[in-house]
Protein backbone atom coordinates (compact mmCIF):
# COMPACT_ATOMS: atom_id res chain seq x y z
CA UNK A 1 0.00 0.00 0.00
CA UNK A 2 1.35 3.67 -0.79
CA UNK A 3 1.42 6.70 1.37
CA UNK A 4 -1.24 8.13 -1.08
CA UNK A 5 -3.84 5.30 -0.43
CA UNK A 6 -2.96 5.58 3.63
CA UNK A 7 -4.67 8.86 3.73
CA UNK A 8 -7.81 9.67 2.15
CA UNK A 9 -8.84 6.92 0.24
CA UNK A 10 -11.82 5.11 1.16
CA UNK A 11 -10.78 2.12 2.48
CA UNK A 12 -13.78 0.19 3.57
CA UNK A 13 -16.79 -0.55 0.75
CA UNK A 14 -20.65 0.49 2.63
CA UNK A 15 -21.38 -2.61 4.21
CA UNK A 16 -23.69 -4.49 2.90
CA UNK A 17 -26.79 -5.83 4.88
CA UNK A 18 -28.53 -9.09 5.13
CA UNK A 19 -33.13 -9.20 6.31
CA UNK A 20 -33.64 -10.87 9.55
CA UNK A 21 -33.69 -9.50 13.71
CA UNK A 22 -30.45 -11.36 14.64
CA UNK A 23 -27.24 -9.43 13.67
CA UNK A 24 -25.39 -10.32 10.89
CA UNK A 25 -21.54 -10.52 10.13
CA UNK A 26 -20.89 -10.30 6.56
CA UNK A 27 -17.63 -12.04 5.78
CA UNK A 28 -16.42 -13.93 2.58
CA UNK A 29 -13.81 -16.82 2.42
CA UNK A 30 -10.80 -15.80 0.74
CA UNK A 31 -8.61 -19.24 0.70
CA UNK A 32 -8.89 -20.75 4.34
CA UNK A 33 -9.57 -17.22 6.01
CA UNK A 34 -12.91 -15.35 6.05
CA UNK A 35 -12.51 -11.39 5.29
CA UNK A 36 -14.43 -8.48 6.32
CA UNK A 37 -13.85 -5.98 3.73
CA UNK A 38 -10.78 -5.48 0.77
CA UNK A 39 -7.65 -6.92 1.05
CA UNK A 40 -5.05 -5.25 0.63
CA UNK A 41 -4.62 -6.16 -3.06
CA UNK A 42 -8.45 -5.37 -3.61
CA UNK A 43 -7.74 -1.81 -2.11
CA UNK A 44 -4.66 -1.24 -3.89
CA UNK A 45 -6.60 -1.95 -7.24
CA UNK A 46 -9.69 -0.15 -6.52
CA UNK A 47 -7.20 3.45 -5.66
CA UNK A 48 -5.26 2.72 -9.12
CA UNK A 49 -8.62 2.72 -10.85
CA UNK A 50 -9.91 5.76 -9.13
CA UNK A 51 -6.32 7.36 -9.81
CA UNK A 52 -6.62 6.60 -13.31
CA UNK A 53 -10.20 7.77 -13.63
CA UNK A 54 -8.91 11.29 -11.76
CA UNK A 55 -5.97 11.09 -14.20
CA UNK A 56 -8.45 11.16 -16.97
CA UNK A 57 -10.97 13.51 -15.89
CA UNK A 58 -8.35 16.13 -15.49
CA UNK A 59 -6.91 15.58 -18.49
CA UNK A 60 -10.49 16.08 -19.93
CA UNK A 61 -11.00 18.92 -18.31
CA UNK A 62 -7.83 21.15 -19.36
CA UNK A 63 -8.84 19.92 -22.68
CA UNK A 64 -12.02 21.14 -22.55
CA UNK A 65 -10.84 24.60 -20.24
CA UNK A 66 -8.55 24.94 -23.79
CA UNK A 67 -11.20 24.59 -26.15
CA UNK A 68 -13.50 27.29 -23.97
CA UNK A 69 -11.17 29.57 -22.61
CA UNK A 70 -13.92 32.29 -22.30
CA UNK A 71 -15.93 29.53 -19.44
CA UNK A 72 -14.95 30.73 -15.71
CA UNK A 73 -12.37 28.54 -14.26
CA UNK A 74 -14.67 26.80 -11.96
CA UNK A 75 -16.88 25.98 -14.28
CA UNK A 76 -15.33 23.06 -16.31
CA UNK A 77 -14.38 21.21 -13.53
CA UNK A 78 -17.86 21.04 -12.17
CA UNK A 79 -19.68 20.23 -15.18
CA UNK A 80 -17.45 17.42 -15.13
CA UNK A 81 -18.01 16.49 -11.70
CA UNK A 82 -21.58 16.75 -12.13
CA UNK A 83 -21.48 14.72 -15.03
CA UNK A 84 -18.98 12.07 -13.52
CA UNK A 85 -22.41 12.07 -10.55
CA UNK A 86 -25.28 11.35 -13.78
CA UNK A 87 -22.78 8.17 -14.83
CA UNK A 88 -22.88 7.20 -11.43
CA UNK A 89 -26.52 7.05 -10.55
CA UNK A 90 -27.48 6.41 -14.33
CA UNK A 91 -25.09 2.48 -13.27
CA UNK A 92 -22.92 3.32 -16.04
CA UNK A 93 -19.94 3.69 -13.94
CA UNK A 94 -21.73 1.62 -10.95
CA UNK A 95 -18.26 0.05 -9.84
CA UNK A 96 -17.80 3.52 -7.91
CA UNK A 97 -18.63 3.35 -4.32
CA UNK A 98 -20.40 6.69 -2.99
CA UNK A 99 -16.96 7.00 -0.85
CA UNK A 100 -14.71 6.43 -3.87
CA UNK A 101 -16.75 8.93 -5.78
CA UNK A 102 -16.16 11.65 -2.51
CA UNK A 103 -12.93 11.00 -2.68
CA UNK A 104 -12.36 11.56 -6.79
CA UNK A 105 -14.44 14.79 -6.39
CA UNK A 106 -11.85 15.70 -3.55
CA UNK A 107 -8.82 15.00 -5.88
CA UNK A 108 -10.40 16.55 -8.56
CA UNK A 109 -11.17 19.80 -7.23
CA UNK A 110 -7.66 20.13 -5.52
Amino acid sequence: MTAETSGAFPRQPVPGTITGTQPKLLLRRIGDQFVSGLTEHELLARYEMCEDLAQQLMSHTRRKMAENPVRLLDETPSKVSVGVARKVQSGQWDDLSSDELHWLENVFSS
